[in-house]
């Protein structure tokens, strides 16, 4: 009897060290947050995957993970559709090797969402268009996502953006709408967790994310094949923020008369801050 209960104390405590091991682990991933999403093929190879789903200000997307960072993508896309049955088919296969009779059930994909689930009538009720507008919205209205909406009743078939403080409930068959879509389709980052390690691909760019829940304070580095979330205290990212002013600086200043000549400077891309109605 007293060695029936040693056994289970010493299980107990095996179980609780590893959980809390996952959960440090855990923590230090990032969580995307897609506020937009591409319908460009993901060229890197992809390692998983996470079905998102539509919780604004994140919406109803696919989101493909590689080792360099996570790419949002449109779910309706084909291609999109045989990866993930193709991920899906992986998943079991290694959980349940072809030999194996087990009838045990696989581990689901986790799901991005947040205490309001997009099933009840509440939250679908924010974001269904009744009517719709042929009005082109206007060129000074920052817009932050947008989604296709299908005609269920009571809602009609609609394009809807969303600026900071509003959606538009547009009429997809009006002329404006494929170029407004096209735009709209780079990936916005909303870093909802950061990481500490050092991002090991050539910096191109970089975005200063104010705090605005669900997204957090973050530095938001850019490289070629996505978007890095970091913490804005690290002593590394601040010195690489600076490099990276002085090198926009010296972009946009010609350089002294006694230096060598230099092409024209371009004129930089201002750092985007993503922010929304509630600023940090």
């Amino acid at each position: 009897m007293h060695t029936n209960t040693a056994v289970m104390r010493s299980l107990a405590i095996i179980v609780i060290i590893a959980f809390t091991a996952w959960t440090i682990t855990d923590a230090q991933k990032i969580n995307p947050c897609c506020v937009k999403v591409s319908t460009a093929k993901v060229k890197e190879p992809i390692i998983g995957y996470t079905l998102q789903r539509e919780n604004l200000p994140c919406i109803r997307a696919v989101v493909f993970h590689t080792e360099s960072g996570f790419f949002c993508v449109d779910p309706r896309q084909h291609w999109v559709k045989e990866k993930v049955t193709d991920l899906r088919k992986a998943q079991i296969n290694k959980v349940f090797p072809p030999s194996s009779p087990s009838t045990s059930r696989p581990v689901s994909p986790r799901l991005i969402t947040s205490t309001v689930r997009v099933r009840r009538p509440a939250k679908v009720g924010l974001v269904c268009c009744k009517a719709v507008s042929k009005a082109m919205i206007p060129s000074g209205i920052k817009l932050i996502g947008y989604k296709h909406q299908n005609a269920l009743s009571p809602c009609v078939q609609a394009v809807l953006f969303f600026s900071e403080t509003e959606k538009y409930c547009s009429d997809p068959t009006a002329r404006w709408i494929p170029r407004k879509l096209k735009d709209a389709q780079k990936i916005n980052p909303c870093c909802v967790k950061v990481s500490t390690a050092k991002v090991k691909e050539p910096i191109i760019g970089y975005t200063l994310q104010r705090e605005n829940l669900p997204c957090i304070r973050a530095v938001v580095f850019q490289t070629e094949s996505g978007f890095f979330c970091i913490d804005p205290q690290q002593p590394w990212v601040k010195e690489k923020v600076m490099q990276l002013r002085l090198a926009q600086k010296n972009k946009l200043s010609p350089s002294s008369p006694s230096s060598p000549s230099s092409p024209s400077p371009s004129r930089p891309v201002s750092p985007r801050l993503i922010t929304s109605t509630v600023r940090g």
